[in-house]
């Protein structure tokens, strides 16, 4: 199980923080070009090892446990044309060998770990600045009490004051970092001929946040990807796809083909 990036609490407890469920959004699957070409065995097996690895970090290296996390016989025809269709979503480890990962649902998860992380730290500083300021209250309180009665009053607006103040200290977010270029977003917004989901498409494209050079290397990349099978069939990226999954560093999967199911149905599973 992978642990190496999540945050201390995660490694005492490996699904600390994390959410029970992950968005699957349909129409980035379909028009994904990679999930478009899988059949649908394929893409069941795909499915299945995304909820592995979102419940364990990652998924292993081996083809025999990827087959039964697939639910499928190892080493025949049918497993070979499974993974065939779906080996290049995924990619080893950087850190533990022996594992594997698919990009996005692991950055995912580390950037939910660390979000949880954060919260649990500020949630606990905010704590300790509440009983300061509870202590301080009550002083001022009982040091303006000049007589017994006055004190026993004294006493119950301080529980008042306690109760009914402290929960409204406000914590202010932190400002959002500023563009590294610009005005990058209309000019990739122009360049971008289909034209829908503007507004996820500029929170993609402040979450990624590019230069100059990796700006110009995305407007390079869109008449090629224009020009593509899986543009020309209709199955066109949304931009919030393109920027969230760095599309543009992908290379064009070959077609996969039907496997092969003659050595299964006949009982042969070696």
């Amino acid at each position: 199980m992978d642990n190496t990036a999540f945050s201390p609490e995660s490694k005492k407890n490996p699904r600390a923080g994390k959410a029970p469920a992950f968005q699957f959004y349909s129409a980035d699957i379909l028009a994904d070009e990679r999930c478009a070409l899988m059949t649908t065995c394929q893409f069941g097996a795909y499915v299945l090892l995304l909820l592995y690895h979102h419940r364990e970090g990652t998924v292993p290296a081996d083809e025999a446990k990827l087959a039964r996390l697939a639910r499928l016989p190892s080493g025949g025809a049918a497993w070979r044309g499974v993974w065939s269709g779906i080996k290049d979503c995924f990619s080893p480890h950087p850190i533990q060998p022996g594992r594997l990962i698919q990009r996005r649902m692991y950055d995912t998860l580390n950037e939910a770990a660390v979000t949880h992380s954060a919260a649990v730290e500020s949630g606990s500083r905010g704590g300790r600045k509440s009983a300061e300021l509870r202590r301080e209250i009550q002083g001022c309180l009982k040091g303006a009490s000049t007589s017994s009665s006055a004190s026993s009053s004294s006493s119950a607006y301080t529980e008042e004051v306690v109760t009914h103040t402290v929960p409204l200290t406000l914590h202010r977010p932190p400002a959002g970092r500023p563009a590294r270029v610009p005005g990058g977003f209309e000019e990739f917004w122009k360049a971008w001929p289909w034209k829908r989901n503007r507004k996820k498409a500029e929170v993609a494209f402040r979450n990624l946040n590019p230069d100059r050079t990796l700006l110009d290397r995305i407007l390079a990349w869109i008449p090629g990807y224009g020009d593509s099978d899986s543009v020309k069939r209709g199955a066109i990226l949304h931009a919030s796809t393109v920027l969230n999954g760095r599309r543009w560093e992908d290379e064009l999967s070959p077609d996969c083909k039907e496997p092969d199911y003659t050595e299964f149905l006949r009982g042969d599973k070696t």
